[in-house]
């Protein structure tokens, strides 16, 4: 009965250390694929880091371009609307030069008679003549032909 004892202990120990060969070998295959997936897995962020960083890129381009091209529409519209304000202004200016030059001359046509009202009459003829109102109040001069008109 020791024999089948000392095989019985000699299969243990032959188990045993077969058990622990496994579990050892289990053990480092198991290592060396989570260290297989943690590469890969390093790898796949590497790889997706890289393709956010161009996309980024990419947006950050376009969106320099759209506010490049948003930037130099309001430019044109200033400088348009600058242009048309500094016509207007020259326009202004001049017109108000056109209305000093005309508010000169009433002036000095009303100092030399430009108050002086004219009117159509129909003579004896039945003609039209170009007429004036009189002012009988201030006297005929002369021959007594001249008179001074209403309004001067």
């Amino acid at each position: 009965m020791s024999k089948i004892l000392d095989l019985a202990k000699n299969f243990e120990q032959t188990s045993n250390e077969q058990a622990k060969n496994t579990e050892k070998a289990v053990s480092n295959e198991f290592k060396e694929h989570e260290q297989r997936l943690i590469d890969l897995l390093n790898e796949n962020e590497q790889v997706i880091k890289t393709a956010i960083q161009e996309q980024n890129k990419r947006i950050l381009q376009t969106t320099l371009k759209t506010w490049g091209i948003v930037a130099l529409a309001i430019i044109m519209t200033l400088a348009v609307a600058w242009g048309a304000l500094a016509y207007q202004g020259d326009r202004i200016q001049s017109n108000l030069d056109e209305i000093a030059t005309q508010e000169a001359r009433i002036a000095l046509l009303s100092e030399k008679g430009g108050k002086i009202e004219l009117q159509q009459c129909i003579d004896k003829k039945n003609r039209k003549r170009l007429c004036i109102p009189m002012n009988k109040d201030a006297g005929a001069f002369g021959n007594g032909s001249l008179m001074i008109p209403m309004g001067y």
